[in-house]
């Protein structure tokens, strides 16, 4: 019992997509008391989105860590990983099922994607400035290799085919 309650981790039992266990983590996570949960579809604590996905890895017995959209109680959303194992219980065959929250993860790759699209945006607005003045501009590392180069660097400079060709060098 310790060992069910101890992870961070949503855990459920279930027999042939119902659930017949959960740990206290699963309570909190999705707000169903254990006698609300037993004897409910594992497809309703996922969103409309995700339930095929879901059922049809439930059904088959797929065992890989994998990405759905969660539905609580209250019928508010949250992006979850679900991995899931099919197991010998008292001869019957049971899944157990582990469901975490990614929510913060998520929001970090949202961010990350993000922060890329503004450098990348940037990086073309300072490369288009650049490559349109007359003056030779640079800027080499400390073991003096160019780490950029603009268009009149390589014209009059190192008579180099394009910006790239001088990177590293």
């Amino acid at each position: 019992r310790v060992f069910s309650e101890a992870p961070f981790e949503a855990i459920f039992l279930s027999d042939k997509g119902v659930c017949i266990g959960q740990n206290l983590a699963s309570a909190k996570m999705f707000g169903y008391s254990t006698e609300e949960s037993l004897g409910r579809s594992g497809a309703e604590w996922i969103a409309p989105e995700s339930r095929d996905l879901v059922r049809h890895n439930m059904l088959s017995g797929y065992e890989e860590p994998y990405v759905a959209v969660a539905l609580r109680k209250d019928g508010t959303t949250f992006p979850c990983e679900i991995q899931g194992k099919m197991l010998d219980y008292h001869g019957r065959s049971i899944r157990i099922t582990a469901l975490r929250d990614i929510t913060e993860r998520k929001m970090a790759e949202d961010y990350l994607r993000e922060s890329e699209q503004r450098y990348k945006a940037l990086y073309s607005m300072m490369r288009l400035m650049c490559d349109n003045v007359p003056d030779l501009i640079w800027a080499k590392d400390l073991d003096r290799r160019f780490l950029f180069v603009n268009r009149a660097v390589c014209e009059k400079l190192l008579i180099a085919g394009d910006t790239t060709e001088p990177l590293g060098k």
